[in-house]
């Protein structure tokens, strides 16, 4: 299920990264996926902190978004009895 769960992810990275500029992009994977605090995160970018928030914010809220939505799309299995 790990594995499942994981591609259903990847693809709905893949789905919305072009929705989202370079910078905003760069910020989320720092900060969310290599877990980068966030005024490190904003140095780098050369943004301010809340900004980084909010891209962050963003993302994650269009990522939900796509997940469900892929996640309704697919059949469920046969239940076992």
């Amino acid at each position: 299920m790990d594995e499942f769960a994981a591609q259903v992810y990847h693809t709905a990275q893949e789905r919305v990264r072009p929705e989202f500029d370079a910078i905003s992009w760069q910020a989320f994977q720092l900060h969310w996926k290599q877990d980068l605090p966030a005024r490190d995160v904003a140095d780098r970018v050369g943004r301010p902190l809340a900004w980084v928030y909010k891209a962050k914010y963003r993302v994650l809220q269009r990522l939900e978004v796509e997940v469900r939505y892929l996640a309704e799309d697919l059949p469920m299995p046969p239940r076992i009895r």
